[in-house]
């Protein structure tokens, strides 16, 4: 069946009352208890507008979950160190969701999915082939599972040469980790971030209870996106730009809260990411998923190398995308990202609480939004 998140302060009436063994679950089965009918009402959040269930790269402001430096600080070594399930046991027991459009997806088919042949060539059915993001692997049509582990990691060698990289640990990409990303580029994304997001808030206990939870838990397929993604960082280029420093794109479709503005106790403006978070090397992909004559909010991310901070570039996962035209560059749970202080005098009409730091307002194919300079880093 379905799983719906409902928002608080949500409105429950009671509608109907419906005795033992007089209804039938959607399974088929004749329950022997009573069957409570209600209807619910709530305030939809005025950002969400047409873009709810959201996409990868502009999601609804009421679906992101943002902490604090603290959460940053964890990472997410509590959540993936003890393992309940495979990641094909995770993907195996068919959690349903629908995508922004409606269309119906189940984990056990787009496990089937990437473990098969990619795209029209496999035998998939047509409607599972075409989504809102476009049609599934036009680029990779034919290729299996083997041939992807072996065309990344030849890249991945590649990339370790031509920027002599030291090398202690084995750089290259396991089959699973190969399947994890392909599995989070495409629809399969929903139900990762939805139990990231979920599980991110909580204390650390009834988070460690969670994680471990067999019928709720996506821990194995998430360590195997952190690790490739660590992987993949190391040889992603960070000096595509004039500055020296490669930008990437994220959307947001809505306003940031007031919040969002107040500085920290060291003065800074950031939040941590508790979802993977999905950016673009293309500033008009996350724009295409904004909507006319709404609030958007644009983060441009300003990438650097490595260093002993941490992580400041995530992976560029094109070759394993089932999107590839996206140009994804995929960063960990629990990413910071710092807002960067204005340099000069901010322009007319900047609201107060936002002169200190690089915003401005942009246009893009006739969408608005609100530009906000970030430095991102993960560990």
């Amino acid at each position: 069946g379905y799983a719906y998140s409902i928002p608080p302060n949500t409105l429950y009436q009671l509608e109907a009352v419906h005795a033992p063994g007089e209804w039938v679950a959607p399974n088929g089965l004749r329950l022997n208890c009573r069957l409570l009918e209600v209807s619910i009402t709530f305030l939809a959040h005025a950002g969400a507008g047409a873009a709810e269930g959201g996409s990868k790269f502009t999601p609804p402001v009421a679906q992101l979950q943002f902490a604090d430096r603290k959460a940053y600080v964890r990472g997410t070594k509590e959540l993936t160190d003890e393992l309940v399930l495979t990641m094909e046991q995770e993907w195996l027991r068919g959690e349903r969701w629908l995508s922004r459009d409606g269309t119906e997806f189940d984990a056990a088919t787009e496990w089937r999915y990437v473990t098969g042949i990619a795209g029209a060539a496999g035998g998939a059915r047509p409607e599972l082939l075409t989504t809102f993001a476009g049609t599934r692997d036009e680029d990779h049509g034919g290729w299996d599972v083997p041939c992807f582990v072996r065309e990344v990691n030849a890249l991945i060698d590649e990339g370790v040469a031509s920027r002599r990289l030291s090398v202690v640990t084995d750089p290259h990409l396991t089959r699973e980790e190969v399947l994890a990303i392909r599995l989070y580029s495409g629809p399969g994304f929903v139900v990762i971030n939805g139990w990231l997001r979920n599980i991110g808030r909580l204390d650390t206990g009834l988070r460690l209870k969670l994680a471990r939870n067999p019928t709720l838990t996506y821990a194995a397929t998430v360590r195997h996106v952190c690790s490739a993604i660590r992987k993949l960082s190391r040889i992603t280029s960070v000096g595509e730009h004039t500055s020296g420093k490669r930008l990437l794109w994220r959307g947001i479709a809505g306003e940031l809260d007031d919040k969002f503005w107040l500085p920290d106790s060291q003065g800074f403006v950031c939040a941590t990411e508790l979802g993977l978070m999905s950016t673009s090397t293309a500033e008009s992909t996350p724009v295409d998923y904004m909507t006319k004559d709404s609030p958007n909010v644009l983060l441009q991310l300003e990438t650097a190398a490595e260093d002993p901070t941490g992580f400041h570039c995530g992976a560029d996962i094109s070759m394993l995308s089932q999107f590839s035209h996206e140009s994804e560059v995929l960063f960990p749970p629990l990413t910071m990202l710092t807002v960067n202080r204005r340099k000069g005098k901010a322009p007319p009409g900047v609201p107060a609480r936002e002169q200190p730091w690089e915003v401005e307002y942009g246009e893009l194919d006739g969408k608005e939004f609100k530009r906000v300079s970030v430095s991102p880093v993960f560990v």
